[in-house]
């Protein structure tokens, strides 16, 4: 039997008053392979901002991380017993110049203020 990795129910995402997501449910087992597709504008990127946690939602995201790989920082700062980063902090880690890193967020189309986000809350 496979281990859910990732579980998702009743997603629903809004800006303004505008739905972008709306009631999308969807689990994903381990060793699966997905693909997120559709025309621009039609909420691939805010699906995957939103299940990171850049995003507020409504709804359930459930990642169970102890069965798989890979953990996020957060939890393996946790684990570790590290303070909580930003990260800008986390970059300060990286041979990444300020220049570059601001170029990055404004390529995937996020504002500086993300590098003052805590790992964990």
């Amino acid at each position: 039997m496979s281990n859910k990795i990732l579980i998702v129910k009743n997603l629903n995402v809004k800006f303004d008053e505008e739905e972008i997501i709306k009631d999308l449910s969807f689990e994903v087992t381990e060793g699966d392979v997905i693909t997120i597709l559709g025309p621009n504008g039609s909420g691939k990127t805010t699906l995957l901002r939103t299940l990171v946690g850049l995003l507020p939602y409504t709804g359930e995201i459930y990642w169970a991380t102890k069965n798989i790989s890979y953990l996020p920082p957060q939890e393996l700062f946790q684990r570790k017993g590290l303070p909580p980063l930003s990260i800008k902090d986390f970059f300060k880690f990286k041979r990444v110049s300020s220049m570059q890193i601001l170029a990055i967020l404004d390529s995937v189309g996020l504002d500086s203020s993300v590098l003052q986000k805590k790992f964990l809350n």
